[in-house]
Order: C-alpha cells, then sequence, then structure tokens
C-alpha cells in the first residue's frame, strides 16, 4: 500500500476526489492534519510517500516543513502544493515540490494529478528499518522472504544474512510492493524468487533458500498471484 499525508484543510475538490484516488490509484490517505503545530509523526502509523501542503494556510515556512518532516523519516517523502497564490507556488517548486496545483481546484485537474504522481513514481525499492531515529536502509530486490518473530519481523537476505525489524508483521506487510505475498500467518515471500510450488503438498520452493516454505489453505488463492509475477521476474534478482 502507498500511503499520502494532507496538511491544511482539503479544498473540496481534493475530499470529492478521494474516493476516486483510492479505489483506482492505489493512494491511501493517513489522515488530515489541520495545521503544522498539530503534526506527530507518531500518530500517522506508516509512511507517507507523498504529502499534499496547502500553502496558503501554512503555520510554518516551506522550508520549516521540509526540515521538520524529513527529519522525522528514514525517507524523504515527495510533496504536492496547493495555493491560490502563484509567488507561493514558484517558492514551494524551488524548494523541491514535485508539483503545484493552482486554484480554482477541480475533480478532474486533482484526479489526473494523482494519476501522473502515481505512475511517474514508483514504489521504491529500499525499506526503512526504523528504530528511534536509527534508520536501517535494505533493497528489496535482496529480500527473499520475511517471518515474524512474535512481536518483531526478521528479513532473510539473497546472501543468507538476517536483518532484524522492530515492527510485526501486521504494520510490515502493507509497506511492501504487491509482489510480496503471504503464504501463511507469519511467513511473506517475495514471489520473484519462487522457482517451484507443489501444490499437492502446499510447498513453495525459494531461489537461495534450502527449504521450502509451506503454505496453509487460508493463502491458497495467494498463489495464483505468485505465479504471474514470478513471470515478471527481473533478470537482476538471479
Amino acid at each position: 500500500m502507498r500511503y499520502y499525508l494532507i496538511i491544511g484543510d482539503p479544498p473540496p475538490a481534493l475530499l470529492d476526489a478521494m474516493p476516486t484516488i483510492e479505489a483506482t490509484l492505489g493512494l491511501k490517505c493517513l489522515g488530515i492534519i489541520k495545521e503544522m503545530a498539530s503534526y506527530r509523526k507518531r500518530l500517522l502509523g506508516h509512511y507517507p510517500e507523498l504529502i499534499l501542503v496547502h500553502l496558503d494556510q501554512a503555520t510554518m515556512s516551506i522550508d520549516d516543513i521540509l526540515r521538520t518532516i524529513g527529519h522525522d523519516f528514514g525517507k524523504i517523502p515527495h510533496y504536492i502544493g496547493l495555493t491560490s497564490s502563484p509567488a507561493k507556488g514558484f517558492e514551494a517548486f524551488k524548494s523541491g515540490f514535485l508539483d503545484v496545483i493552482l486554484a480554482p481546484y477541480t475533480r478532474e485537474g486533482l484526479l489526473s494529478t494523482f494519476s501522473n504522481y502515481k505512475y511517474t513514481y514508483e514504489a521504491s525499492s529500499i525499506f526503512c528499518i526504523e528504530e528511534y531515529y536509527d534508520f536501517h536502509y535494505i533493497n528489496l530486490h535482496n529480500v527473499v522472504f520475511i517471518q515474524a518473530d512474535n512481536y518483531t519481523t526478521d528479513f532473510i537476505m539473497k546472501d543468507g544474512s538476517l536483518v532484524h525489524n522492530f515492527k510485526n508483521l501486521k504494520h510490515t506487510f502493507p509497506l511492501l510492493p504487491k509482489h510480496f505475498q503471504k503464504i501463511n500467518r507469519g511467513q511473506v515471500i517475495n514471489s520473484f524468487y519462487v522457482f517451484k510450488i507443489n501444490m499437492g503438498r502446499k510447498e513453495l520452493f525459494l531461489r537461495h533458500h534450502g527449504k521450502p516454505l509451506k503454505y496453509t489453505r487460508k493463502y491458497k488463492t495467494n498463489i495464483s498471484t505468485i505465479k504471474k509475477w514470478v513471470q515478471k521476474t527481473p533478470i537482476t534478482i538471479y
């Protein structure tokens, strides 16, 4: 799942467009923060890759907003501004905003902006494991599978190493790309590493991992999805 955040009161056209944005573009709103003074990273739950800022209502300078939010996350979000002022829009562009939407706002214009964003800026293959302000970066292309370990998760890597994540699987799984599929309650596999499926024994065989993994009946429908992703495996995986 890919997430976005809104800072400032959203215009009516944006409120009208939000159900379509979430249903058809696969972007989910983490919330609406009316002013930067009420911004609290811990309340978000997930990392927003895109942040919409209503620049006409901002209680902080653009640079201060970028500095405050950029300090909190292991990855830098993308920003799109909303404003009735071309001068503020130009300032936002100079500060690094991807785009600025000028009033009057229309539902069609907002949907077009979101659609362009989703297909221009693909989800990053870099995953950030965070503990307080300690950020550990791993390349998801090198993750063979992920395994729940009580209230934490372990990333099993292509080279056989293990990277410990201090968040549980329920929190971690929604942040992964769609080629990561659950096969049982405690394991998520990278479909690109599957080279054999035994339907009779309910087993999956993964490259760079010696033992087969069992999938359960509850997740049987995920096997069809895994088969589709196997056919799209990048040659760099091998």
